[in-house]
């Protein structure tokens, strides 16, 4: 089995490579980069990474092709439409832009970039890109229901965490969170 770690190219993802198999290709991108031959993986997960890609379709374009028949994509990524971002966009509370001139909108599917190489992903974007790929969801899950700095001093962690987990199938209906873990296959 062979597995690629995929991250920014300013990332440290040494760490995990250091304690994977002696199999594993660590591969550091700021852009799609050559995953293998066709067919040639069997899973292949990114987590903290879209974010940081201007063209997310074509790395879900080389994800799809490099995956075998029946292969897994699991991907986690950060959502525009969480609540906090709602409440600032109609309390017209959002933080100064940084790139471009548009006003950060929640309910807009386009990609927010918020900063340099920066983005926010509407769900259905994300997903809409996916199946363009040729790869069909099959879960979501909705992560960090409770990113308040100020909810973190007041309850233990431990009681978060019992209560994100409790929510995620949930929030996968209604994923208003700013993080989302989708899983995805190749028919």
């Amino acid at each position: 089995m062979r597995l690629a770690l995929l991250g920014p190219a300013d990332g440290d993802i040494s760490a995990l490579a250091r304690g994977a198999a002696s199999a594993l290709d660590k591969l550091e991108a700021d852009r799609v980069v050559y995953l293998g031959g066709d067919d040639a993986m069997d899973q292949v997960v990114s987590v903290r990474v879209l974010h940081h890609l201007v063209d997310v379709p074509a790395a879900f374009a080389e994800i799809a092709r490099v995956l075998s028949r029946g292969g897994t994509y699991v991907t986690e990524f950060a959502s525009k439409r969480h609540l906090k971002a709602i409440a600032r966009y109609l309390l017209n509370r959002q933080p100064p832009i940084t790139v471009g001139s548009q006003r950060a909108n929640p309910f807009s599917p386009d990609p927010y970039e918020f900063a340099a190489l920066n983005f926010d992903f509407h769900p259905r974007w994300i997903e809409r890109a996916l199946q363009q790929a040729g790869l069909k969801v099959e879960a979501r899950r909705a992560v960090s229901h409770f990113r308040v700095t100020s909810l973190k001093r007041l309850v233990p962690l431990g009681l978060l965490v019992a209560a994100d987990r409790a929510l995620q199938r949930a929030g996968a209906v209604w994923p208003w969170t700013p993080s989302l873990f989708i899983r995805a296959r190749k028919p």
